[in-house]
């Protein structure tokens, strides 16, 4: 890193606040509690497994591409935020 003149900081890289993956699961898991409760399939049976399986494909198919450039383009503010807190919580 040194020889490329990269920098390291000491935050964890699986880091909530510099992962943007996780803000959308957040937008998927959102979606998917506003369904209605019979489109999920609450049981153990392969039928009811193969429900949720579906709705987690749909809802993940209708998240519209801004959303998901939207959380990857917010990481240069987030890691400014990081920074500030010294890799402390933050709002994000």
């Amino acid at each position: 890193f040194k020889r490329n003149k990269i920098s390291l900081y000491p935050y964890p890289p699986y880091s909530l606040d510099l992962n943007p993956i996780e803000n959308i699961w957040a937008i998927l898991k959102d979606r998917l509690n506003k369904r209605p409760r019979g489109s999920l399939g609450y049981r153990t049976s392969s039928e009811s497994i193969g429900l949720y399986i579906r709705a987690i494909k749909e809802e993940w198919d209708l998240i519209p591409q801004e959303i998901i450039d939207n959380c990857i383009l917010s990481i240069p503010r987030c890691w400014e935020v990081v920074k500030e807190a010294k890799g402390y919580y933050t709002k994000y």
